[in-house]
């Protein structure tokens, strides 16, 4: 065989000699190489096998215990035979159970110490959103940078392939889930919102949109529904920021560039000055008042699209773009602009020196004496345009057309953010939700299906705090600071996100609960590692044992050691 070897046992080490026919008294290793990669046999008593047996590799002794810890366990296993070619490789192998069912093979490793960090696969864990948004039949959120909806899937809202109902959030599709979707997997969304029945999402210097397509809201460039994200084409490579999502458009801010809207120019709801027309148009440019770019310095902070109108906030001023049939730009008339007109301050109920934080506007609320807008000022709320269904919140006292006024009861400027559904709104203040408008449908959480002309109340769950509220045709939503959420209106198209067994009447007047979002995590007992899996879980009892190999052999295992994690 030509190779003079020495194999080490624990207790003797005998010296090998060359294996001949006449047979060899003690245990051979041999390497056998004939015009190709050399191949280890086992000789013993003259009889020469590739396959080791008990009499040869011994079972070695059961994994010793080193450090514990919550999520990570210390073995140790005793030093097996070796030769002075060959070295042994050990591998443990862990079970939950003690009759090892379903064992999970750690690494071979020629180290005698061994930490089992578990690198357990993650399950799928009850999450909170992050942010919520809402559209007319179905709603999305944000949970650690992934969107997920839920409602309605007959046109593509969902974003996830499907036109199936869905009760329960579902994760919209990314490039790692279907090569059709464009949003790329693994890069943080940033923001989303949904409009009329189109969704679109930002992530750090783009666009990506689904759904309905109404118009070219989604892609700017068709009205096909998309069922999976599209990236929209013709935006400046630039950081991106204010996203908003109309009936028929789409808006987001360009760093560098400004405000560049998508979609339908019917009413001049772009906002670029240019010819009016259905769509769908590519994104262009907003114009400020005609003359160019948004003032020089300005910085916008949001965006808002509404039914054939648009606004913005840009350093603390509000401006609005668009059809303007119920006075809804706020600007003093009627007449319709193509062009962003600023909202009347001091001649308004609104005070000259107030700063404008949060504006909304309502997608589906078409009709000429319908559209209406509001917004938060220096802590107050303030709206304007059609009165419809108490819709501007002052006890339905209709004031001069594109003036804006106060809603009613707000005597402290608390008001953080406002949100807008069909003919109604909702504001934030001090984790509160208060709403009014229209309400047949129970949409405003009061626990009537009485439309309020002042803000009431919303009826949210009991001693949680209002994070956020989101409105959509005839469903509004809050958002705790849990991450919990709940929705009020009506219960069609599983749009109320309680699941396949939730409520479904037409009209549903109180906050329900909504199914918690399910996402890719850890037990609450294991700790994420950081690679996409989880520790050992914290205060749990392991089983280990072990066997090594020896060139091509492999010993019978070793007797079992049982250890517990400590607690968390």
């Amino acid at each position: 065989m030509g190779h003079h070897l020495t194999t080490y046992g624990r207790s003797k080490r005998p010296r090998l000699r060359y294996a001949t026919a006449t047979g060899v008294a003690a245990v051979i290793i041999g390497m056998l190489s004939v015009g190709g990669p050399a191949v280890a046999y086992w000789s013993q008593d003259g009889t020469i096998s590739s396959t080791a047996t008990t009499s040869t590799l011994a079972a070695p002794s059961a994994p010793g215990i080193g450090t514990i810890t919550a999520g990570s366990l210390g073995l140790s296993v005793t030093a097996a035979q070796s030769s002075d070619t060959l070295k042994p490789q050990y591998t443990l192998e862990r079970s939950t159970t003690a009759d090892f069912q379903s064992p999970t093979r750690l690494s071979a490793t020629e180290s005698t110490s061994v930490t089992d960090q578990g690198h357990l696969p993650q399950i799928l864990v009850d999450s909170g959103f992050d942010t919520i948004t809402v559209a007319v039949e179905s709603g999305c959120g944000l949970v650690s940078a992934v969107v997920y909806c839920w409602g309605a899937g007959g046109r593509g809202s969902l974003g996830n392939g499907s036109s199936v109902n869905v009760g329960s959030p579902v994760k919209v599709h990314t490039t790692a889930e279907s090569t059709a979707s464009a949003l790329p997997a693994g890069e943080p969304v940033t923001s989303v919102a949904a409009g009329l029945r189109s969704v679109c999402a930002t992530t750090a210097r783009s666009v990506y949109c689904w759904g309905a397509n109404e118009s070219g809201a989604v892609d700017g460039v068709s009205t096909a529904i998309k069922y999976r994200p599209v990236k929209v084409a013709g935006l400046p490579d630039a950081p991106v920021n204010a996203l908003s999502v109309g009936a028929d458009h789409a808006c987001v801010n360009v760093q560098g560039t400004g405000v560049m809207c998508w979609g339908s120019n019917s009413d001049g709801q772009l906002g670029s000055g240019a010819a009016l027309g259905a769509g769908p148009y590519a994104p262009q440019k907003v114009l400020m008042n005609g003359t160019g770019q948004i003032p020089a310095g300005a910085t916008v902070t949001a965006t808002t699209s509404g039914a054939e109108f648009s606004c913005m906030i840009a350093s603390g001023l509000a401006y609005c773009w668009g059809s303007n049939t119920s006075g809804n730009l706020g600007n003093g008339n009627a007449t319709s602009s193509s062009t962003p007109q600023k909202v009347l301050m001091g001649t308004s109920a609104i005070p000259a020196n107030a700063v404008f934080s949060d504006i909304s506007t309502d997608a589906e609320s078409s009709g000429a004496s319908y559209r209406s807008a509001c917004a938060v000022a220096s802590g107050f709320v303030y709206c304007w345009g059609g009165t419809v269904n108490g819709a501007l919140g002052n006890g339905g006292v209709t004031p001069t057309t594109g003036y804006a006024v106060r809603v009613s009861g707000q005597t402290v400027a608390t008001a953080t953010s406002v949100s807008a559904g069909n003919s109604g709104y909702c504001y934030l203040a001090a984790g509160v939700t208060r709403c009014w408008g229209f309400n047949i449908y129970g949409q405003l959480g009061i626990g009537t299906t009485t439309n309020a002309t002042t803000p009431v109340q919303a009826g949210t769950a009991a001693g949680k705090t209002v994070r956020q509220g989101a409105g959509g045709g005839l469903l509004r939503c809050w958002l705790y600071t849990d991450g919990s959420s709940g929705c009020a209106g009506t219960g069609s198209y599983f749009r109320l996100g309680e699941g396949p067994d939730g409520r479904s009447a037409t009209a549903n007047s109180t906050v329900g609960t909504m199914v918690r979002p399910q996402v890719p995590g850890c037990s609450a007992n294991s700790t994420n590692l950081g690679d996409g899996t989880c520790s050992l879980v914290a205060n749990t009892t392991y089983y280990y044992r072990v066997s090594y190999t020896l060139g091509l052999w492999t010993s019978p295992v070793s007797s079992v050691t049982t250890v517990r994690t400590s607690s968390a």
